[in-house]
């Protein structure tokens, strides 16, 4: 993933390469959000079991956790 936004803010023509590595890393931000949030909120649709086993709340943590490291 990061070759590919690396390949789209290179026809972005920065001026130095700071600002380059800035629109790379906000880039990569986005994705991250729209991958962690959008889309366990888009699989765990049902509120009703949201705090039970296997629910957003268990998700959400556990993908907290694998990004910690």
């Amino acid at each position: 993933m990061l070759f590919v936004v690396r390949r789209f803010s290179m026809y972005e023509s920065h001026e130095t390469n700071t600002k380059l590595n800035v629109s790379v890393a906000f880039k990569l931000t986005i994705i991250r959000f729209l991958n962690s949030t959008i889309v366990l909120v888009g699989v765990n649709r049902d509120t009703s079991k949201m705090f039970d086993g296997g629910g957003l709340v268990y998700e959400a943590t556990i993908l907290i956790i694998i990004m910690c490291f």
